[in-house]
């Protein structure tokens, strides 16, 4: 990875590629309802995986300060890098 591609753009990146494939594949069902049962049975398999990536990750954040208040203010949360900006980067 280049040292300019934050880590959190990348996963954004690839999250939106997620995205656009899911939809290419649940655009493939037509009116074949075995394929399209196939489909959902993947996007119930693949929801249950990236949540688990998700929750994995989460659980090796301290969080041992429960009672303090979270500052909603001190939360940022940035738009993905253009989709050119970033594949040029990544080359």
């Amino acid at each position: 990875r280049h040292p300019s591609v934050r880590i959190v753009d990348l996963i954004k990146y690839h999250a939106f590629k997620i995205k656009a494939y899911l939809s290419q594949l649940t655009g493939l069902v037509e009116d074949d309802k075995e394929l399209a049962m196939s489909i959902k049975k993947f996007h119930i398999e693949a929801l249950f995986n990236i949540g688990r990536i998700i929750s994995e990750s989460l659980t090796k954040l301290d969080f041992k300060q429960k009672d303090k208040k979270i500052d909603l203010d001190m939360i940022h949360i940035s738009a993905p890098l253009e989709k050119t900006k970033l594949e040029h980067l990544l080359k």
